[in-house]
């Protein structure tokens, strides 16, 4: 009888689960790549139907990381979600301004979310990892007792600090008003 059980798990486990991008996903990732283009994040929904994954676009736009932070915050407590949001690291030397991009892809799991679907995070990170590529410089997880102080810019400021050239640039611009200067974010270590 627990063979029967144990075969039976393993069984659904070796069910072949896939995870289907809608078009809107290459879309607005495009989008979000083109510099020309203003919107500076993409938010990513998750529905499950049975055992197949479909993510589709569920907000973009041009709110930065406070938009992103809002949308999380309100939408989603018992729920996972993707998001890639844009920074740009500035330079104004000379009345010569210079801006490189950073993308970040943010994976979070609501305070709310049930064990389930908390379980599903694994299964689905490396799927939009490899949906995503080489582009997204930099990565996060995040659960929602952890929002205010991971998706902060501060907090980003110095991972990106962390992790970047030798060159800095003079500030960070998250895209919603909010700016962070280098020298700052050296003083707040």
């Amino acid at each position: 009888r627990g063979e029967h059980i144990f075969n039976k798990k393993q069984n659904s486990l070796n069910q072949k689960m896939t995870t289907n991008f809608s078009a809107n996903c290459s879309l607005a990732y495009s989008e979000l790549k083109n510099k020309e283009v203003k919107i500076n994040f993409i938010v990513f929904s998750v529905e499950k139907n049975g055992a197949d994954y479909k993510i589709d676009v569920s907000h973009k736009g041009e709110g930065g990381l406070t938009g992103v932070k809002n949308i999380f915050k309100n939408e989603f407590e018992s729920k996972i979600r993707f998001a890639v949001i844009r920074v740009d690291g500035v330079d104004d030397k000379n009345e010569l301004i210079s801006t490189r991009n950073k993308h970040i892809y943010i994976s979070y799991i609501g305070p709310k979310a049930p064990v389930r679907v908390r379980g599903s995070m694994s299964v689905l990170l490396p799927q939009v990892e490899n949906f995503l590529g080489s582009f997204v410089q930099y990565k996060m997880s995040i659960n929602g007792a952890e929002m205010e102080e991971k998706m902060s810019i501060k907090y980003i400021g110095k991972m990106l600090l962390k992790f970047s050239s030798a060159h800095k640039p003079e500030y960070y611009d998250f895209g919603d008003g909010q700016t962070i200067s280098i020298a700052d974010l050296y003083l707040s270590k």
